[in-house]
């Protein structure tokens, strides 16, 4: 059985479903946070005082938050016996990258989930991820010796409170030089959002149709109709698309059904535009509206 983790909970709701019963896990993320932590620990926590046996591998060449893998040090040392951790160190120009969780419940009943999540808030929440549950014997077994081969061999090691404050020393200098490229690449992607003069993008909000798919955070639909009408705009459902000035395209929980819009769009030519461009429009109708009372 091969189910995809995809929309808003399903990856954290899968392992909080998994975890609590599991007599066996395996836990490699390249990355880990505070945030991520706090979604798995109760889950981790039921999981080992049930008796379950467990191990944790985590992935330092990213800035992994020494006080995330501080707090699963100290669930490792309450249940000693029943969790082990480590962290991996590859060769020189490799990186470790592996995001994987393994749950055993005994007999032939093993499962898995591969994908591009670590346990962060991003990864099992809030960030563009894909993953997928697998239930298939073979193919578990092959993904446990293949951490196992990780975890029990001479590139990781166990995690000490000696290791970690000397980690934490070089820690916040990687996460500000981290950051700052993230900042620098988020910025420099941007520019591809922004709208070419000359296309057919909506230059105001006034006399434009505007119709949304997805769902724009903080702003429930019965609040933006009002407001795109207020601003001398009106909005459209489905039925309205191909006569739309623009369709807005936020995200899309469980987005089958909204998905039918964005296609009609690109089918009939409608310009798509993400919400900051929906925003932008929105903050440039009111200055012109400032400007001309």
């Amino acid at each position: 059985m091969i189910r995809p983790l995809l929309y808003e909970r399903e990856l954290v709701s899968r392992i909080q479903r998994e975890l609590p019963t599991a007599k066996m896990f395996r836990i490699a993320t390249a990355m880990v946070s505070p945030a991520g932590v706090d979604e798995l620990y109760p889950s981790l926590e039921k999981c080992l005082e049930r008796g379950g046996i467990g191990r944790v591998l985590i992935g330092v060449d990213l800035p992994s938050d020494p006080n995330a893998i501080e707090r699963l040090r100290k669930l490792s040392t309450k249940h000693s016996g029943h969790l082990e951790l480590k962290y991996f160190r590859p060769l020189r120009n490799r990186i470790f990258h592996l995001k994987l969780f393994i749950f055993g419940n005994g007999g032939s009943r093993h499962s898995a989930i591969v994908g591009s999540s670590n346990v962060t808030a991003g990864g099992l929440i809030d960030n563009h991820e894909a993953n997928i549950w697998v239930q298939s014997g073979s193919a578990v077994d092959e993904l446990t010796e293949y951490f196992d081969e990780h975890f029990e061999g001479a590139y990781s090691s166990q995690v000490t409170p000696e290791w970690l404050d000397e980690y934490r020393e070089g820690w916040a200098l990687r996460k500000r030089l981290y950051d700052r490229l993230r900042k620098l690449r988020r910025k420099k992607s941007s520019a591809v959002f922004l709208p070419h003069r000359n296309s057919n993008f909506p230059k105001r909000i006034k006399d434009s149709l505007i119709v949304f798919t997805g769902r724009i955070p903080n702003s429930p639909r019965r609040e933006l109709y009002p407001l795109v009408r207020r601003l001398g705009g009106d909005t459209a459902e489905i039925g309205g698309v191909a006569r739309a000035s623009c369709l807005v395209h936020a995200e899309l929980p469980r987005g089958f059904k909204t998905t039918r819009k964005l296609r009609r769009a690109r089918k009939v030519g409608i310009p798509v535009i993400t919400e900051e461009a929906f925003w932008s429009l929105v903050s440039k109708e009111k200055a012109l509206r400032r400007k001309h009372r």
